[in-house]
């Protein structure tokens, strides 16, 4: 399935598509960790036009170690 995606991930949502007031959530479908990152840094390392498809296939859990089941998830950001 990886390599399904892989030679899709021109397709879907860029990082530059995210508004600053939507948080960018990778979840672990195995241990169910999750983590909030951080846009900037994520576009310093992959670019302003990397897609989500393409962030996923770099995440791995850092509880479990799993590289396969890591997804990205869109959440409102939270108002504080």
């Amino acid at each position: 399935m990886r390599e399904r995606i892989q030679d899709n991930w021109d397709i879907g949502i860029r990082l530059s598509d995210i508004s600053s007031g939507t948080a960018i959530v990778a979840r672990c479908g195995k241990c169910s960790r999750k983590r909030q990152l951080d846009r900037r840094r994520l576009i310093q390392r992959f670019g302003r036009d990397a897609r989500l498809l393409r962030l996923e296939l770099a995440l791995r859990c850092t509880g479990c170690g799993s590289e396969t089941a890591c997804r990205i998830e869109l959440q409102a950001a939270r108002r504080d």
